[in-house]
């Protein structure tokens, strides 16, 4: 990897990474958030999305922003059982005070509850809270009416979906739904990972219909998924059977016993030219489409 770091810093100076979590939160976190927007500044970067499973981060970002105005700093919601769930309320207000992302559930539904059983990392993220959890379907397997609310003030304020932890299921689910009301921005969130992982056809067939992939660097740390941690091999593979077109690189670093999220970036984007990824190809997934889904 070390032949590929110069190449990566290049790459590094004018790109996006959507998948940052900063201090404060219920767990150590390796850089607050104005710490992280300058660190990304000195890397020449774009932009930075800040995200926490606890609570919303579009009045944070605004904060870094002012405090470091090089650089465009977003945040946005999750709609966990600490800000009210499937709460439209929540949305509503976050939208007005400028989330640019609106993520479902993560640690309050029923299936990232379950994958966190074989993780001591993800049982730590939820702050200690301890619930069943939810799913964003009913009984007879239709999305819950509040998930339909939710889309449709997405789509008036154009801003991103995210599928969060939820399962595939769930998702596949809430993606259809989606596009019938002509959201335009969807990210499925960590389709290579095991908890909510989509197969190369799945993915192939979700991509023809613009939806955009978000894959994560910190997957393929031991120290934050432990069983379920990935390798770099799978995440170029995924890359160069679904596409370019259709993925984002983002670093979803933040923990403390890994690297802090600019280096991690750089690290992503190393690997992948190790793995044979072109440097165009990388500039399309850590550029163009990140800023295609932030309207930037």
């Amino acid at each position: 990897m070390p032949d590929y770091i110069h190449e990566a810093e290049s790459l590094l100076a004018g790109s996006i990474d959507t998948h940052i979590h900063g201090g404060p939160d219920v767990i150590p976190r390796k850089l607050n958030d104005i710490e992280i927007a300058r660190e990304a500044a000195r890397a020449k970067m774009k932009a930075v999305m800040i995200t926490c499973h606890v609570v919303p981060t579009m009045d944070r970002a605004y904060l870094a922003q002012q405090a470091v105005p090089e650089i465009k700093v977003f945040g946005g919601i999750v709609l966990n059982t600490c800000i009210g769930g499937l709460n439209p309320a929540a949305v509503q207000v976050a939208i007005k005070m400028g989330a640019k992302v609106i993520w479902m559930p993560t640690v309050s539904n029923v299936n990232f509850i379950h994958a966190v059983a074989k993780s001591p990392h993800l049982k730590a993220i939820a702050g200690g809270v301890t619930e069943p959890g939810f799913t964003l379907d009913d009984e007879n397997g239709k999305l819950k009416p509040h998930v339909m609310e939710i889309l449709q003030l997405i789509k008036e304020a154009d801003i991103i979906l995210s599928t969060g932890g939820i399962s595939s299921r769930e998702g596949l689910l809430l993606v259809e739904a989606a596009l019938k009301l002509g959201l335009r921005k969807i990210v499925w969130e960590h389709p290579d990972a095991m908890a909510n992982r989509l197969t190369r056809d799945e993915q192939k067939a979700l991509a023809s219909k613009g939806i955009f992939f978000e894959r994560c660097w910190s997957l393929t740390y031991e120290a934050t998924n432990g069983k379920m941690r990935i390798t770099p091999e799978e995440l170029a593979n995924s890359i160069k059977n679904v596409g370019a077109s259709s993925t984002i690189m983002a670093s979803d670093h933040g923990m403390a016993a890994i690297p802090p999220p600019v280096q991690g970036q750089r690290n992503f984007i190393a690997a992948m030219l190790e793995q044979d990824i072109k440097a165009k190809d990388i500039e399309t997934m850590i550029k163009t489409n990140p800023a295609q889904v932030l309207g930037i």
